[in-house]
């Protein structure tokens, strides 16, 4: 993005995309919980969700070979997501409810493949992870600012219904900037009948299949005990949607701080062990909530997962657009999405089925130990050939030896920030 409006424009959508997205989004499974639906319902409905938009997300990828206009495409979709969030309140039953979340997932996964597509045509050459990090930086600005002021708003007041109408209204300021951006872009001549031929093309693509397998299995492990952190916040914890709002804050401020350390670890690591030193400590997550059981401990301990869940996203993004750019960008952009959000789903559903027989504490254990172990599977991508007897045999030392790198480089990161503000300047005028 060499243009310096095109970046402010895109920055400033990125940040109220981020802000609507984070109003009221976080809190919907507290929501449900409060409408006094189940454990086991809520984890449910997220699979259900997971999975529509798993389905969208695949035919959105086709769609936009024959929509000919993917921003405008973009844009229908922006409206509609802005305007279904409207209809929450008005969800008093399981079915209500589901069909309503469902409908919102639908839409933001059809959004996400057209803005990577989007994005992949702005994004070029070496300085795509730096301009990556740099949206990322604004999307947690935006998180914050939404986290804070809709936790404090659902604190005094609860869920009332201005909570939804103020996540419909950023979104359409959103649309109103996103319309400003231009791309060169505009779809392609593609025709229905050759996606088929296309999606073994897909395929064929040893990098772009290994890696979307193994991100697949890791995101299965995490989607486990994800939808229950906010309720094992309020039920077991006996804290409010407040406090959930401050740990997502928290999770983000470490990207602002650390936006730029974060970008040049990636480069400094590589994409292989950027994956496999923020994975471990993604996957260490539900054992320091269980284990610890204490806000504050988890709220030093989240900004710490911040640092590497932003690694892991920056990496993931900027990996994928690299390794889908060349050729057929739309459909494995969509196919890519789709077996990595079904991953998720299933996540769900097997958190849903444990729900019915065990205590949250043990679902989340448990999600831990197979969390750590699918994050290890990331040594299979990159050039490196890696063969399945080496990793079976090898894994508890990759384990260890990524655990103590994923620390190392937390240490050296923060260290380096300590550094930079020590020798910094400050200048009174």
């Amino acid at each position: 993005m060499e243009n310096p409006d095109q970046q402010e424009n895109f920055h400033l959508f990125r940040l109220f995309r981020s802000i609507a997205i984070n109003f009221a989004g976080p809190f919907i499974s507290i929501y449900a919980h409060t409408l006094g639906f189940s454990h086991s319902f809520i984890a449910f409905y997220s699979g259900l969700a997971e999975i529509a938009g798993d389905i969208s997300r695949f035919i959105a990828g086709f769609l936009l070979n024959i929509f000919r206009d993917a921003k405008k495409f973009t844009e229908i979709i922006i409206l509609l997501w802005s305007l279904i969030w409207i209809l929450f309140p008005f969800a008093k039953n399981e079915y209500v409810f589901a069909t309503i979340a469902v409908l919102e997932s639908v839409l933001k996964s059809s959004f996400i493949v057209s803005y990577l597509v989007l994005l992949v045509d702005l994004l070029k050459g070496k300085g795509r992870i730096k301009s990556i990090t740099k949206l990322n930086v604004f999307a947690a600005i935006g998180a914050i600012i939404g986290n804070f002021f809709s936790g404090l708003l659902l604190y005094v007041y609860g869920f009332t219904i201005y909570v939804f109408i103020i996540t419909s209204i950023v979104s359409f300021i959103s649309l109103i900037i996103f319309n400003k951006i231009n791309f060169t872009r505009r779809g392609n001549e593609l025709k229905r009948e050759k996606i088929r031929l296309h999606l073994r093309k897909v395929f064929s693509d040893k990098k772009f299949t290994r890696f979307t397998l193994v991100a697949s299995l890791f995101y299965f492990s995490v989607g486990i005990s994800t939808s229950y952190f906010p309720i094992f916040l309020v039920e077991n914890l006996k804290l409010t949607t407040f406090h959930w709002g401050i740990v997502n804050v928290v999770q983000t401020i470490s990207l602002i701080i650390l936006g730029n350390y974060i970008y040049r670890t990636i480069k400094w690591l590589g994409y292989r062990r950027s994956f496999l030193v923020s994975s471990m400590m993604i996957s260490l997550n539900p054992f320091i909530w269980v284990y610890f059981a204490r806000y504050d401990i988890i709220l030093v301990w989240t900004f710490f997962t911040g640092i590497t869940t932003s690694m892991y996203n920056i990496a993931l993004t900027s990996y994928l657009s690299s390794i889908i750019r060349k050729n057929y960008t739309e459909e494995k952009s969509g196919v890519f999405y789709l077996l990595y959000g079904l991953s998720l789903s299933f996540g769900y559903f097997t958190g849903s089925i444990m729900a019915k027989f065990m205590a949250l504490e043990q679902i989340m254990y448990f999600s831990f130990i197979i969390r750590v172990i699918f994050s290890s599977v990331f040594v299979f991508i990159g050039k490196q050939e890696y063969r399945m007897s080496d990793f079976a045999v090898s894994l508890p030392k990759i384990i260890v030896k990524r655990t103590l790198l994923s620390f190392y480089v937390l240490s050296k990161m923060i260290r380096n920030f300590g550094n930079d503000l020590k020798n910094t300047e400050i200048k009174f005028s």
